[in-house]
């Protein structure tokens, strides 16, 4: 039978198959974020082009309304000749101007003077003057191709106004710029009317994409410019069809990297899988210490790995991997039965008590209560508890099968602790959902710690755990003034460096034995009454 054929190289290709689907995904994953990048810097690009471009073409159009006010300023002193001398006098007016088609006296809403017909008598519409001049655009035959003109309107005293006739044909250039590399037709919007690719709209049309709108703080008009959609995208596209070379080496290298670090964690978890067969998982034992009697009643067991020849790990450099790999499971039963090896062996004191540390999701292991069985079993003799201690570095999911453990695990009489309180996840909710027995305050809570003067947190835990009638029990003690501030508020265990470090069992067997029966000390006065 061949190696591919075999379990182990069947695991191994399938692995290698999800490795190499990971890493694909990953690499277009981040090919595709990087080109929404760049096509949303394009469009961010072209709105602000669209911009620049509708700003150049109202201050070009304000430019020429300036000329043009200019010539019809001219014509104020020459308001009240009559129309043949008049129209005399404006023709090189207009010649001077080449944008000028015409232009025209209005007396009373009626024009009766135009430089390129003479006399006329044209009624007029009424128009709103919020400045000294007022722009429209109307249908003119006379005015070329198209058929448009900007009429410019400026009012005079005594009921007089002029009137200047631009070509929109002779325009057109300020309204036409260069976007997407083509020329981008702007619009020319006067009051309700729209002047757009040649055509005078009475409607304004839909906008695009892209839409702006520049008005003009001189004069009453304002430039609109609009992209569509369909040559907005077909313009990103294209750029980002330059920038493919970019897009698919940072895609390979993206996947690359995603493959290195699937190896190394391949090989960190291969390597937790053989330290789980080889048993170099050992517990380490820290005592726990009666507050009151100052004597050794029971320890908490941790996790140690020993490499074969190498320095001892410490827990935070593995137990993370452990949780995230999915083998912390396998790990504490390991340690169970491990711990429940050690203490068959030990004469222990009475109601020795025993706290191991669970990952909250293995409470939904049905295996956890037959595992805690073999501690019992251990401890049995000696009428001993076992706690499992919770931590809270992921939070806890209340399932079924959770609940379930939990009764079992409450009729085997397991108690139950909260880790750390107040550090993690949820912990007001892990003490109504779980009915915890015990509270283990965490040393940053005992380390505030420092005088005479009450630690306001510290004391607010303590309070809650007497409330709910829990067993407390302080971790990191280290200062004898530590110990007398927890004992006067009748904490109930002890742990820390003060005491002892974590030993291994040889060691945790002669600490007990030399520390099991110490006598009583004096009494102490509690802080807190029992009534």
């Amino acid at each position: 039978m061949t190696s591919s054929s075999s379990p182990f190289g069947t695991r191994l290709a399938s692995r290698q198959r999800q490795d190499l689907l990971l890493t694909t995904l990953v690499g277009l994953l981040a090919t595709l974020l990087l080109a929404l990048l760049f096509g949303y810097q394009e469009i961010d690009r072209v709105q602000q082009q669209t911009l620049q471009n509708a700003r150049i073409s109202q201050q070009a159009i304000d430019r020429l309304l300036d000329d043009v006010g200019v010539s019809l300023r001219q014509v104020e002193p020459l308001i009240d000749l009559p129309c043949p001398q008049l129209r005399t006098r404006l023709i090189p007016v207009v010649a001077a101007n080449p944008y000028l088609r015409a232009i025209g006296a209005i007396n009373q809403q009626r024009l009766y003077c135009l430089t390129s017909q003479g006399r006329v008598d044209i009624a007029m519409p009424q128009l709103s003057f919020a400045r000294p001049e007022t722009l429209w655009l109307a249908p003119r035959p006379s005015a070329g191709e198209g058929g448009t003109s900007l009429e410019v309107l400026r009012r005079l005293p005594d009921g007089h106004s002029v009137l200047a006739t631009l070509d929109m044909q002779l325009l057109r250039p300020f309204l036409r710029r260069v976007l997407l590399n083509n020329l981008q037709d702007q619009g020319l919007l006067v009051g309700e009317q729209l002047y757009l690719g040649a055509q005078l709209l009475a409607n304004l049309p839909h906008h695009g994409a892209l839409s702006v709108k520049v008005d003009s703080q001189r004069y009453p008009f304002s430039v609109l410019a609009d992209t569509s959609q369909r040559h907005l995208w077909l313009h990103v596209l294209d750029t980002l069809q330059l920038k493919l070379p970019l897009l698919l080496l940072v895609g390979v290298l993206t996947g690359l990297a995603t493959r290195r670090a699937l190896q190394r964690w391949r090989a960190q978890s291969g390597r937790l899988e053989q330290a789980l067969r080889n048993q170099e998982f050992l517990p380490y034992y820290q005592p726990l210490i009666d507050a009151r009697s100052g004597r050794c009643i029971g320890a908490e067991a941790l996790m140690r790995w020993q490499p074969p020849g190498g320095a001892l790990i410490p827990p935070d450099r593995f137990i993370p991997q452990l949780e995230e790999n999915g083998q912390i499971a396998a790990a504490t039963a390991l340690l169970m039965r491990q711990v429940a090896a050690d203490l068959s062996r030990l004469a222990l004191p009475p109601d020795f008590h025993l706290s191991i540390n669970i990952n909250p999701n293995q409470l939904a292991d049905p295996a956890l209560s037959a595992d805690t069985r073999l501690l019992q079993d251990a401890v049995a003799p000696q009428q001993g508890r076992i706690v499992l201690e919770l931590t809270e570095r992921v939070a806890l999911e209340s399932t079924g099968d959770t609940q379930a453990t939990l009764q079992r695990l409450r009729e085997q009489g397991v108690k139950i602790a909260i880790d750390d309180f107040g550090t993690g996840h949820s912990s007001l909710a892990y003490l109504t959902e779980l009915k915890v027995d015990y509270l283990k305050i965490d040393r940053r809570f005992v380390a505030t710690i420092r005088s005479d003067a009450p630690s306001a947190v510290l004391d607010a835990i303590i309070a809650l755990g007497r409330q709910l009638n829990l067993v407390t029990v302080a971790e990191g003690v280290e200062t004898e003034r530590q110990v007398d501030y927890l004992r006067t508020r009748q904490v109930t265990l002890l742990q820390g460096f003060l005491y002892a470090r974590p030993m291994p069992f040889v060691q945790f067997a002669d600490y007990l034995a030399d520390n099991g029966r110490a006598d009583l000390p004096a009494p102490v006065e509690p802080l807190f009454s029992h009534a």
